[in-house]
Parts: structure tokens; sequence; C-alpha cells
């Protein structure tokens, strides 16, 4: 018999499936019958590495001050949440919304 002794992973039959990344532990077990003796159980460890990832962030056209604050289109591969942040300029971002507060380079 297959289990997961620890770590992101399920077993069904000899399939595994990673579940999220860290090591896993992995032990095969063999319990005998009326002719063989159990089977020394045997473990196998291993390391399963986070995914890569990319952010697509959509391209901004120039604004002019006074405009409308505006929505800021950014997605991850992962389907995770993308943090925006104003690194420079006369701008302020809350959560997916960029206001202008002057005019110069953002």
């Amino acid at each position: 018999a297959l289990s997961v002794l620890s770590g992101p992973a399920e077993i069904s039959g000899n399939t595994l499936t990673l579940t999220g990344a860290g090591s896993v532990t992995v032990e095969a077990s063999q319990p005998g019958n009326a002719n063989y003796a159990p089977a020394t159980e045997q473990q196998v460890s291993f390391e399963v590495a986070q995914a890569s990832q990319a952010i697509t962030l959509d391209a901004i056209s120039d604004k002019t001050y006074g405009d409308a604050p505006f929505a800021v289109n950014a997605a991850a591969s992962s389907d995770l949440p993308v943090a925006l942040s104003v690194l420079s300029g006369p701008a302020e971002i809350s959560g997916n919304t960029l206001t202008l507060t002057g005019a110069g380079s953002v």
C-alpha cells in the first residue's frame, strides 16, 4: 500500500497528485499474507518547487489632469490577486482604481 505521510500531496491507488509546494514523504508498505512475512516499509521524500507565474498589465494611454479616476487592469497567470502601487508621480491607487493628483509622469 502507498500512503502520503506528510506534505502537500494526495494518493489514490498508485497515482500521486501534488496539491502544493513543499516537502512530501511517501511510504510503501506490504503487510504480507499466509506465505510471506510483512515487508520492511520504505519511505521516499522529495521537494515540490513553487510554480512560476506571470503578470499581465494593460497599457494605459496618456491622460490629462482632471480626468476621472479609472481602473487599471492587471492579472496573474496563477489567478492569484495582483497588488498595484504607484511607484512615482502624481497619482494614488486604491485597489485597482487610479486617481490622478496632478500633472506629470506616473
